[in-house]
C-alpha cells in the first residue's frame, strides 16, 4: 500500500479542529458505550498503579487496551457513516487489531529504544547500589529530554494509527502513509498534531506520584480527552484518505 494520493493529502480540510472535536463528541452522545468502555479501561489502569493492587493488573489492561485502540477508531468510522457497532463486536474486533498494533509498537521501539539509552544510563548513574533513580532525581535536563522525545514520537504518529486501521494493516505501510500525510498537511494539521500530546503530557505530570483519588481522576480525564482527540483526528484523516473498505482495513467481518 503506497502513500495517499497527493491531491487528497494537500487539499484543505472542510472543517476545523473544533468542528471535528464536536463531531467526535456527537458520536459519544449517540454511542455512550464508547467513552464508557474507555473510561473503564482508564479506571482499571489507575487502579492497577496503586501500591496494594500491584502492577500486574496495569500490565494486563495495557495488553488488552492495545487492541482496543483499533476498536475505538472502528467505532468512530461506523458512527461517521451512520452504522452501529455492538459492544461485543467492538471487543471482538480488538483481537483482530492486536497483531498489527503490536507490530507497530515493536517497529517504533526499534527507533525509540536507542534514543532512550541515555536516559537509562543517567538513571542508573544517579541511583544507588546500581538501582535506577526516580525520574525526579535525574535533573531538569534529562526530564526535558524525556518529555521532548515523547512529544516528538506522539507528534510523528498522529496519522500513523488511523492509517493502520483505515488504510493498511501493515505497520511499515502505515508509517509511510501517516508520516507522508503529516508532511503534506503541515501546518494545517497542527492542532491535530500538537494539542492532544501536549494535553496528555500536562495531565501526566499532574498524576505523577502515588495514585490517590485525585491521581486516578486525572488519569481517567487523560484517557477521555485522548479518546476525543482520536475521534477528531479520525474525522480529519477520513476526509483526506477514504477507508479501503466499509470498516477500513479489517481482515474479518464484524457485524
Amino acid at each position: 500500500m503506497g502513500a495517499p494520493p497527493e491531491a487528497a493529502a494537500v487539499a484543505p480540510a472542510r472543517a476545523s479542529f473544533r468542528e471535528d472535536v464536536a463531531r467526535a463528541f456527537g458520536v459519544w452522545r449517540a454511542v455512550p458505550a464508547l467513552p464508557l468502555l474507555t473510561i473503564t479501561f482508564a479506571a482499571l489502569a489507575a487502579w492497577g498503579t496503586s501500591e496494594w493492587a500491584g502492577h500486574i493488573l496495569a500490565a494486563l489492561v495495557s495488553i488488552v487496551f492495545l487492541g482496543w485502540v483499533g476498536s475505538e477508531r472502528l467505532w468512530y468510522l461506523r458512527a461517521f457513516t451512520g452504522r452501529s457497532l455492538s459492544v461485543r463486536a467492538a471487543l471482538s474486533a480488538s483481537f483482530s487489531y492486536w497483531p498489527r498494533l503490536l507490530c507497530l509498537s515493536l517497529l517504533i521501539g526499534v527507533v525509540t529504544i536507542p534514543l532512550s539509552i541515555p536516559i537509562t544510563i543517567a538513571a542508573i548513574s544517579a541511583g544507588t547500589d546500581g538501582k535506577a533513580a526516580a525520574r525526579s532525581d535525574l535533573g531538569i535536563g534529562w526530564l526535558l529530554y524525556s518529555a521532548v522525545l515523547s512529544l516528538l514520537i506522539d507528534f510523528s504518529l498522529t496519522f500513523v494509527t488511523p492509517a493502520l486501521i483505515y488504510t493498511s494493516g501493515r505497520a511499515r505501510d502505515a508509517l509511510t502513509i501517516g508520516l507522508g500525510l503529516l508532511r503534506t498537511t503541515w501546518p494545517h494539521a497542527a492542532p491535530y498534531v500538537l494539542i492532544p500530546p501536549l494535553a496528555v503530557v500536562i495531565l501526566g505530570r499532574l498524576s505523577q506520584g502515588p495514585v490517590g483519588a485525585v491521581g486516578a481522576i486525572v488519569i481517567v480525564i487523560s484517557y477521555t480527552l485522548n479518546l476525543l482527540a482520536k475521534g477528531a483526528t479520525a474525522s480529519y484523516y477520513l476526509r483526506l484518505v477514504p477507508p479501503v473498505g466499509p470498516d477500513g482495513d479489517l481482515d474479518r467481518y464484524v457485524p
